[in-house]
């Protein structure tokens, strides 16, 4: 008993050593191959755009192109289908359904944006102005309920008024299709700058006329302002990031109030209006805000929805 220790025990001491290390050496491995497997389930987007397109990825703001990288690049997006949608001031939005596959550089080429328009019956007129050359196009018909196509710009609706006007184009050569029933007219025409031009539509003989141009008058009528008041429940104020104005003009004078939840995400959620106004304001107001986009929540507080009041004030200037 003079504490040495004997050889089997030596022996046995180094064999659970050996099968330690090796036991170490294949969890190690194991860690390995699941964290790589875990990484190659994520793929990335790679925006390919003009700068100043706004990115959201499934209703999440990502950011905004800019020409350093030739667009904007989404990293460590999980695999599966996806939703892009793109937007520009001024210009339709573009949306896009895709597949990432796991690990894939997914390129996406942003579409030319389409020009906002504004299509109105009986001659209404407004103020939406995009920051191009544009002019007006007025379209009658004979009968009066035809079928209009623009491919240029996106639209395609029925005519059942006199007289049909397309605002805001900017200056170009563009087709168009009317129909009627069986009957079809394809026909281009040009749009010049502040000049409205008027075409005539005789499905019955099946021709267009083209009238005589006119000037795009100024508004002179009253212009309709819409400051707003945004209100906070609780202590968290979220920083907007996205925040278009409702694009209606009316001759009404009218306050909207609107509850609305923001998501964690930024996201607009349920909407609820509590002080409404003139009906046709109250809808573009809705619809509006819809599109509104906030900061996401700070990851050390709880990721739960927020709540707001926000106030439109249209009145007559």
């Amino acid at each position: 008993m003079n504490g040495t220790v004997p050889p089997s025990t030596d022996k046995f001491i180094a064999y659970m050593k050996r099968k330690l290390l090796l036991g170490a050496l294949l969890i190690v491995g194991c860690f390995m191959i699941t964290a790589k497997t875990v990484l190659a389930q994520d793929g990335h987007i790679q925006i390919k755009s003009e700068a100043g397109v706004t990115v959201f990825l499934n209703d999440d703001l990502k950011g905004v192109t800019s020409s350093e990288f030739g667009g904007l690049i989404i990293q460590n997006v999980p695999a599966g289908n996806h939703l892009l949608r793109f937007t520009l001031e001024g210009f339709n939005p573009q949306e896009e359904r895709i597949t990432l596959r796991p690990g894939q550089v997914y390129i996406h080429r942003v579409r030319s944006f389409v020009p906002r328009v504004r299509i109105t019956e009986h001659g209404a007129e407004g103020d939406q102005q995009i920051g191009v050359q544009v002019g007006r196009l007025k379209i009658q018909s004979l009968p009066v309920a035809i079928r209009i196509a623009i491919p240029e710009l996106e639209v395609d609706q029925n005519k059942s008024r006199d007289r049909w006007k397309v605002h805001d184009i900017p200056v170009g050569t563009y087709s168009a299709v009317f129909t009627l029933g069986e009957k079809s007219i394809e026909y281009e025409f040009d749009i010049s700058n502040n000049q409205q031009t008027h075409l005539f539509v005789n499905m019955i003989e099946n021709r267009v006329d083209v009238l005589e141009p006119t000037p795009v008058k100024e508004q002179t009528g009253p212009v309709r302002s819409a400051p707003f008041q945004l209100d906070w429940e609780g202590d968290v104020n979220r920083a907007p990031l996205v925040q278009p104005m409702p694009n209606f003009t009316s001759h009404t004078e009218s306050v909207i109030s609107v509850r609305f939840e923001v998501r964690p995400d930024g996201t607009v959620g349920r909407l609820q209006p509590i002080v409404k106004g003139d009906p046709e304001l109250e809808r573009e107001v809705l619809r509006t805000l819809r599109s509104w986009r906030f900061s996401r929540l700070p990851a050390n507080i709880p990721q739960e929805s927020q709540y707001g009041v926000v106030t439109f004030r249209f009145f007559l200037e």
